[in-house]
């Protein structure tokens, strides 16, 4: 069952309050006539937000909730301590009603608790508006309240509500219907709204009736006994099991309390004509019941007592014990088994009645009914069907030949028993020893063996081998009981060791690959044997690994028709009356095929797709080189994290917290990075990156980083409705490594996530080249809200340089208006989440100038009319876009929106003090998009005075169409330092005492080795000079200025700073 956290925020004037509810949404505007509301002050509209749907899964959440308007209520008219409550028609369900304590199964759901919804039904952080929230239970009810400070005509809401039937135990069919209440601080009731009905629904069972557990084909032939002729010997007593499976166990299920299986015996006719049924004996069948009607029958019910909440997956227990226990065997003596040379058909009919836990009053059980086709055969089956070998993981499809890797692989096969009998089997060995290709030794074996069932599994331990060496003495390997389950057996360690040590000694030169020794097993033989008491069970089956390694990987030959051959001995005793042991050889290989490298990238964020505000989730990072050469060289291997901008870093309290290199996560495999680093606004893409770097050499099979503690979903993450490619919550990352390809990532090392490298990660100053590249999606269901918010970003050329983005921010830095320098955008940017199109948007946003009431110092041009688009695609055409250009329009939209100096017309000098935008008529801003609307601006010319000024800039807006306005963020815009470039030309000549020094002289500013300007110093001018001001930096690097002075004949310039002196 998801979260239910909910929430709402109500949009209200700038000046009053801005209240959010965090929570989760995604509801639909309510269309039945009973969801209209009783408002009992008619100023107030409270409408209930319905789904479409109105049947629901109890493992799903249903998300609904009400409308509140005020909007309509006289100005200065309001319900101080008013509150609002949903009222649901049943208890909750589990610890809510008890907390801290789990509650006991049944008292809970027998007193009609039937809801999972605690008091964040309704998510309303205490703070602004909200006074405070409660939860009560009330003659068999639920109520959720939110109490707030004040409710007035500013007030226009949605409160999503999230609830679930309780899972797996509310009867089938059980409706609830929510009913919203508004009411005063003394108790008066404001306004009413009923919800919809919802219904509880369940997926339904499937049920087979099978003759071997494991599967469920038809038509299966079975042995009934010694045949004569074409028919089975009439004092046969050879039983025939069926077995009786019900799928699939989740929460989308009614649990079962209670099974029944009412199974026809089947009839066929024997040698005499008579119709006769198989024979049923109680001693063979424990549980099973005659009805002496032709039918028997098995029943089994789950002791419930002392079941807790967390616990519903203790009623599955009684499905699992009919999928276990629930075996059928029957005799068929005197059965034919062909008539003119082909076999009979026979079917068993069988039917199942569940009875759910916590029963309605008219809630029927669950019946199923199946019928199992099969036919009888001549001959006992053989031993050969009982074992089974096949390749395993890197084995599977091939063996990828690579001298170089081998050496450090491990090649898998899997071995499995099948109990198809109808008894016991012990005893069970397997053998290596002349069925192992010679160019293969053994060595591994799982220590936990899986004992597999419908269902579910059983870890057997305690494995153990023995193990032979040439001359017939053996050793005897046991792990160590506290071993994990999915640890291995070593065994012919000492060989392994030896093709690890040749592969160091190659790898550094000390021994050429071609003279690598074979490597000499300790052992030649080994058996595998499981606990002497070990019993597989009747239907069940084995499977386990065996590990094998090359001899000799350094110069094992690629040979297309020589197979690699693993054969092994398999033996068992199958516990009949007179135990019979049985033993048979099962073989599997493999070829080799050329390696053809690949390396996988993924980042995975472990989070809830209904994921609300405050929800926590962790994100790792993994590069699979296991499709790849082992002796792949990596230079420089650099993986890159980049997070979102919309989702918070928060430490084990869920406290924000900014990354840092001591918190932003671990290597998780036997390498540690050389340096870490966290890069703020990383390639300007306005995000925080951390960068992981490594030494260069191989790399393990899986690089895993686990990126940071963990991350929370927050108010300002994008919702998951309106997630696009230029706005989301997608966690980033990349992977790049040093090489000489000139694609960037080595043409022969493929990989389904190689992308364009457009922010330059591999810092070769290209964006056409590639590198790894993949993005976590990082859902988010929040409140229906609109916002609101400024940015601004630097436009100039140059600052988008190879893989630079201009990031919009809440600041930007430009030069002055030079060349291709000092331009700049604001974006206005409307966010509508909510489920309804939005119709009364007025934008009004007067630009900076010095002394606004904002204290800007400056103000700037804009260089184009202003461009309105959604999801990139310019929308302008459905936009009216005023302008203003006297100076200066007030901070007072209600009063400035109708004043008749607005023009649609853009003026050529892009003077303008003020912009409104608003819909034309019959357009709106649609559900979950959202609406930029782009102002291209320059910075004023070069002036000493600005060096380093600002402006401030923020915007107003209205969703009711004027009637009350809300502001935005503020924004910065910063010019640049400049440095003044005057000063005086110094004569030191005793006053023209040889009366050569000349009446000009011809001055030049270099900036960077370039020259920008040249002037002349004249006697009449007094010598002085004046170059004006320059922008101190370019794009953050300090620029570097001198002036130069021609030569002077007979006089020798000396400069120092800005004075300039001749001698």
């Amino acid at each position: 069952m998801g979260d239910m956290m909910q929430g709402v925020r109500i949009a209200v004037r700038a000046s009053v309050w801005t209240i959010i509810f965090v929570g989760l949404v995604g509801f639909l505007q309510a269309f039945l006539p009973s969801a209209r509301a009783m408002a009992l002050d008619a100023n107030i509209v409270m409408t209930a937000n319905s789904p479409q749907r109105s049947d629901y899964n109890p493992a799903e959440n249903i998300t609904t909730g009400v409308s509140l308007d005020a909007g309509p209520m006289p100005k200065g008219k309001g319900y101080d301590g008013a509150y609002l409550e949903v009222e649901m028609p049943t208890m909750r369900y589990g610890e809510y009603t008890q907390p801290g304590k789990r509650n006991v199964w049944p008292e809970t759901v027998d007193q009609g608790h039937l809801i999972d919804s605690g008091d964040n039904g309704f998510s309303a952080p205490v703070g602004g508006n909200i006074a405070s929230r409660s939860a009560r239970e009330e003659n068999g009810k639920t109520y959720i309240r939110i109490n707030f400070k004040r409710i007035d005509a500013t007030v226009r809401a949605s409160f999503p509500y999230v609830f679930s039937f309780a899972d797996r135990v509310t009867p089938r069919d059980t409706t609830l219907q929510p009913v919203y209440r508004l009411y005063s601080a003394d108790g008066e009731l404001l306004a009413e709204a009923r919800d919809k009905v919802y219904r509880a629904t369940y997926d339904e069972y499937r049920f087979d009736k099978r003759n071997l557990r494991r599967d469920k084909a038809q038509y299966r032939e079975v042995y009934a006994g010694a045949v004569t002729g074409d028919r089975v010997a009439a004092d046969s007593k050879e039983l025939v099991p069926f077995y009786f499976i019900v799928e699939p166990s989740n929460n989308r299920l009614r649990l079962a309390q209670k099974a029944k299986i009412t199974d026809v015996l089947p009839t066929y006719t024997n040698s005499k004509g008579q119709t006769v049924r198989a024979v049923f004996d109680p001693a063979q069948n424990p549980g099973w019941v005659d009805n002496h009607d032709g039918t028997v029958s098995y029943e089994y019910q789950t002791d419930t007592a002392g079941f807790g909440y967390a616990n519903t997956n203790v009623f599955d227990k009684t499905l699992t014990f009919i999928n276990q226990n629930a075996i059928l065997k029957l005799s068929f003596p005197d059965i034919q088994t062909h008539e003119n040379g082909r076999q009979k058909e026979y079917s068993n009919t069988a039917k199942i009645e569940l009875t759910p836990i916590n029963k309605g009053d008219n809630e029927p059980p669950m019946v199923y009914e199946n019928s199992v086709n099969y036919r009888i055969k001549k001959q006992m089956a053989d031993s050969s069907g009982l074992f089974n070998k096949a390749p395993s993981d890197n084995v599977r499809g091939g063996i990828a030949h690579d001298n170089n890797s081998m050496a450090l692989k491990e090649y898998s096969w899997a071995l499995e028993v099948r109990n198809d009998t109808i008894y016991p089997m012990r005893n069970i060995v397997f053998t290596e020893q002349d069925g192992l290709d010679p160019r293969l030794f053994m060595s591994s074996v799982s220590y936990g063996f899986f004992e597999r069932y419908p269902g579910g599994l059983k870890i057997v331990t305690g494995i153990w081998l023995r193990a032979y060496k040439p001359d017939g003495s053996y050793d005897d390997i046991k792990g160590n009981p506290k071993d994990s389950y999915n640890s291995r057996l070593q065994v012919n360690s000492e060989a392994t060791t030896t093709i690890s040590d040749n592969d160091t000694r190659i790898i550094h030169g000390d021994l050429k690959q071609k003279d690598a020794p074979d490597a000499n097993p300790k052992y030649t033989k080994i058996e595998v044997h499981l606990p002497d008491d070990y019993e597989l069970p009747v239907g069940n089956t084995l499977d386990f690994t065996i590990g094998t390694r090359f001899k000799n990987p350094f110069t094992v030959p690629f040979e297309v028709g020589k197979p690699v051959v693993n054969r092994t001995k398999a033996a068992a005793t199958i516990m009949s009356e007179s135990p019979r042991a049985v033993s048979t050889d099962v073989s599997a290989q493999a070829v080799f095929v050329k390696q053809q490298e690949k390396v996988a990238f993924r980042k995975n964020c472990g989070v809830n797709p209904n994921a609300t505000v405050g929800a926590r989730f962790n994100c790792e990072i993994v590069v699979d080189f296991r499709q790849a050469s082992r002796a792949r060289f990596y230079k420089n291997p650099k993986v890159v994290d980049l997070l979102p901008e919309n989702i918070a870093v928060v430490d084990n309290s869920n406290h924000a917290i900014e990354p840092s290199e001591q918190n932003m996560g671990f290597v998780r495999d036997d390498i540690q990075p050389v340096k870490r680093e966290v890069i703020k606004n990383y390639k300007g893409t306005g995000r925080t990156a951390l960068v992981w770097e490594f030494p260069s050499g191989r790399l393990p099979e899986s690089l895993s980083i686990a990126s940071l503690g963990a991350f929370n979903v927050v108010k300002r993450s994008i919702p998951t409705q309106a997630q696009d490619i230029d706005n989301n919550n997608d966690n980033d990352a990349y992977f790049t490594y040093e090489n000489d390809d000139p694609s960037g990532f080595p043409e022969e090392l493929q990989s389904d996530q190689k992308s364009k490298d457009v922010l330059d990660i591999n810092n070769n100053s290209k964006t056409d080249d590639t590198v790894l590249h993949v993005a976590a999606k990082i859902p988010a269901v929040l409140p229906q809200e609109v916002r609101s918010q400024k940015q601004i970003r630097s436009t100039e050329q140059g600052a988008s340089s190879a893989g630079q983005q201009n990031a919009w921010l809440s600041n930007a830095r430009t030069n002055f208006a030079l060349k291709d320098e000092g331009t700049f955008e604001y974006r206005l940017k409307i966010s509508n989440f909510t489920t309804t199109g939005l119709t009364g948007l007025i934008l009004y946003d007067v630009l900076p100038h010095k002394g606004d009431a904002n204290g800007s110092q400056f103000s700037a041009n804009m260089t184009g009319p202003a461009k309105v688009s959604i999801s990139g695609k310019d929308v302008s055409a459905d936009y009216d876009v005023y302008y203003r250009t006297d100076k200066y329009p007030s901070n007072d939209p209600v009063k400035e929106k109708d004043d008749p100096r607005w023009t649609t017309v853009y003026p050529k000098d892009g003077a303008v003090t003020a912009i409104k935008v608003l819909p034309k008529q019959g357009k709106q801003v649609p559900s979950y998009k959202i609406v930029n609307v782009d102002l291209p601006m320059v910075a004023p010319a070069i002036d000493r005075g600005l060096s380093g000024a600002s402006s401030h800039n923020m915007f107003f807006v209205s969703y009711n169409g004027g009637k009350s306005f809300g502001g935005s963020n503020d924004v910065v815009h910063q010019l640049a330092e400049v440095v003044d470039f005057s000063g005086t030309k110094e004569w030191d000549d005793g006053n023209d005492a040889d009366g050569v020094r000349p009446k000009e002289v011809t001055l030049k500013l270099f900036a960077n080795g370039s020259e920008v300007k040249r002037l002349k110093a004249t006697a009449e001018g007094k010598w002085r000079y004046d170059f004006g001001v320059y922008p101190k930096k370019d794009h953050g690097r300090d620029i570097e200025y001198r002036v130069e002075e021609d030569p002077v004949p007979g006089y020798q310039a000396d400069i120092q700073g800005t004075t300039i002196t001749n001698r």
